[in-house]
C-alpha cells in the first residue's frame, strides 16, 4: 500500500511517499497539500523494512542525533539513538529515503528526521532555519527569537491579541534569503506550539527577546546581531558545505533586515513599544 503527500513547504515543492507504513504526521501536512503537477524540489520516500536496520559505524553525534557523511559519495545518513528509523540522503538532498522497522511511524522521530532533511534541502535554496515565532501584520512578518522560555510564543500571541496579527508559526521559522526580499514562511514543524499556517510574508524585522522589568527596545549593530541573533539559527553541522550556505544566507539577512533587542515584560506596552519602533519610526 502506498500513499503520497504532494505539496509546497516554505516555497519548495515536496513529495512524500509512504510505502507500507502509516504516518501520524501526514494529517499535519494536509494544510500544505498542493495538487498542481510541480516537479518536486525534494522527494522523501518512506518504506517498511522487515529485516533489522543496519546503522552505520562509525558515526558522529549532535545532541541525541547521529549522522554519517560519506566523503566519497556525499551520501548522508541520520538516525536517533534507539530509533526504528534510518534516513539516507543523496547529495543535494533532493532524494531522501527513510526506512522504518515499524509499520506505524513514530510521530516525534518522523517529525524530527523530516525537519532535518528539509532544512538541509532548504539551505541549498538560499534558506535559513531558526528558532523563532512569526507574527504577520500588515502583510509583513516579524520574527521573535531568543533563548528557550524567554517568551517568543507569548509575544507573538500578544501581537495577535492586541494588534490582530496572524501567527504563521509559534516556534520554527524558515527564511528564504534570496537576492531580493527576505521572506518568512510558516511550516508544519512548530515544536510544542499549536500555531502554524501555510503562508508567508516579506520579513520586516527580527526581534531578539530578553525578559526585563521595563520595556525597552533598540536596533542592534551587525556585530551585536551576530552575537545575539545568530546563535538562535540552526546549522546543518552534518555537512560543512551546508553550513557554508547557511552562513551566506545569514549574511544576506543581516545586511538587509533590521534586528532589534527587546527587553520586555509580557504585556500590552511591550507590544506597543515594539510596534512603534518597527513600523513607525
Amino acid at each position: 500500500m502506498s500513499s503520497r503527500f504532494q505539496g509546497s513547504i516554505a516555497g519548495l515543492p515536496v513529495w512524500m511517499t509512504y510505502n507500507g507504513v502509516t504516518s501520524r504526521f501526514r494529517e499535519t501536512l494536509r494544510m500544505f497539500e498542493d495538487a498542481s503537477p510541480k516537479q518536486p524540489a525534494m522527494h522523501m520516500d518512506y518504506a517498511f523494512c522487515a529485516s533489522s536496520l543496519l546503522f552505520p559505524d562509525p558515526s558522529a553525534r549532535i545532541n541525541n542525533m547521529r549522522f554519517q557523511l560519506d566523503p566519497n559519495t556525499g551520501q548522508c545518513r541520520m538516525w536517533e539513538d534507539g530509533s526504528p528509523l534510518l534516513l539516507s540522503a543523496q547529495p543535494g538532498w533532493e532524494q531522501v529515503k527513510i526506512l522504518s522497522c515499524l509499520p506505524v511511524l513514530p510521530e516525534r522521530i518522523e517529525k524530527n528526521l523530516s525537519m532535518l532533511a528539509f532544512q538541509s534541502r532548504f539551505c541549498l535554496a538560499d534558506g535559513l532555519f531558526m528558532h523563532g515565532a512569526i507574527a504577520e501584520l500588515q502583510d509583513r512578518a516579524v520574527v521573535f527569537t531568543g533563548s528557550s522560555g524567554v517568551g517568543k510564543s507569548t509575544q507573538a500571541a500578544l501581537w495577535k491579541q492586541h494588534l490582530g496579527a496572524r501567527i504563521l508559526n509559534g516556534d520554527k521559522t524558515f527564511l528564504h534569503c534570496g537576492r531580493g526580499e527576505i521572506r518568512a514562511f510558516g511550516s508544519p514543524w512548530s515544536g510544542s506550539s499549536p500555531d502554524f499556517f501555510n503562508a508567508s510574508a516579506p520579513l520586516q524585522a527580527v526581534v531578539v527577546l530578553r525578559q526585563a522589568e521595563e520595556n525597552q527596545m533598540r536596533r542592534l549593530s551587525i556585530p551585536e546581531s551576530l552575537s545575539l541573533f545568530a546563535t538562535h539559527c540552526y546549522y546543518p553541522y552534518w555537512d560543512a558545505a551546508l553550513v557554508e550556505k547557511t552562513m551566506d544566507s545569514l549574511d544576506r539577512l543581516l545586511m538587509h533586515t533590521p534586528v532589534y533587542l527587546l527587553c520586555c515584560r509580557p504585556d500590552k506596552q511591550a507590544v506597543e513599544t515594539a510596534y512603534w519602533e518597527i513600523f513607525t519610526s
